[in-house]
């Protein structure tokens, strides 16, 4: 992860979860504006949009979430290509029950394993589906 000039705008350096320029953590709160893939009304109050980002040796993390809805899956993406750009795997887990962590209810979460890249399966194999070679669109 590389948190570069254009993020490190959107650092809040106080609160619960205090960080400085240049650390590869901390809370994020991007402005929401027509530009923005997050914007969004709900009943005329904009929502805010909140990106808690926290490493350790082996993944790195950073929970996206609204107030008042799910991130949508341009809105993910969005932050994926913020925090880490087009060329890393980036994953969202479903956990057994037993293990989930739930901090708010509109809040997803990205990793990234940083010691190896995670094999992926043949993304382009659908039972019944025509054969698609990575990186070609649907219908293209």
């Amino acid at each position: 992860m590389f948190i570069n000039a254009d993020l490190e705008k959107h650092r809040f350096k106080k609160g619960g979860i205090p960080s400085s320029k240049g650390d590869n953590f901390g809370l994020f709160l991007f402005d929401l504006d027509e530009k923005n893939p997050m914007y969004h009304h709900n009943e005329g109050v904009v929502q805010l949009a909140v990106i808690i980002v926290s490493n350790d040796p082996k993944w790195e993390h950073a929970s996206v979430g609204l107030l008042h809805r799910d991130p949508t899956w341009s809105e993910m993406n969005f932050i994926k290509e913020a925090f880490w750009g087009q060329s890393l795997t980036v994953i969202q887990f479903h956990p057994k029950k037993t293990e989930y962590v739930n901090l708010h209810p509109h809040l997803l979460h990205l990793w990234v394993r940083t010691d190896y890249e995670i094999e992926l399966p043949d993304l382009g194999r659908i039972f019944g589906a025509p054969e698609i070679t990575r990186g070609e669109q649907y219908g293209s």
